[in-house]
């Protein structure tokens, strides 16, 4: 979700001379009343405006190979009833406790899970394929799949 807050002139924050800069150079080219936009329209249309380009950007990317199949589109991610923590943005970026991660971090000796299918250990197959979270088979919900 994209916020606008009101930032002090002059106050030396990265970016904001040229901000302003922006913010006169479209000022002079406007000759209609300010009237003729009600502020929060103003703000709805900025927001659905950059909220299309940063949908734009996250779907034309090549990062967030494990965070796309989970969230398909910055719309779908909005539409969540979810706020990002650290454990969810670690859980969805695959940087977390699985065995696949920690494996690259040396830390734990095979990526593979230690459930029947012996797959990977990433945060989908763990959310998506694993028998040991499966709905059909709780009792190994007290085992952990984990180091």
């Amino acid at each position: 979700m994209i916020t606008f807050n009101w930032i002090k002139r002059q106050t030396g924050l990265k970016g904001n001379e040229r901000a302003d800069y922006l913010v006169k150079t479209v000022a002079s080219y406007i000759t209609t009343t300010y009237d003729a936009l009600p502020v929060f329209r103003g703000k709805q249309l900025l927001e659905d405006y950059y909220t299309k380009i940063w949908n734009a950007i996250y779907i034309n990317t090549v990062k967030a190979s494990h965070t796309k199949p989970l969230i398909p589109s910055i719309f779908h991610r909005m539409s969540l009833s979810l706020w990002p923590n650290c454990t969810l943005t670690q859980l969805l970026t695959n940087h977390d406790c699985c065995r696949s991660y920690l494996h690259k971090m040396k830390k734990a000796p095979t990526p593979l899970c230690t459930c029947p299918e012996k797959t990977e250990q990433t945060a989908r197959h763990l959310m998506v394929e694993c028998s040991l979270f499966s709905k059909k088979d709780q009792r190994h919900y007290k085992t952990s799949p984990f180091l």
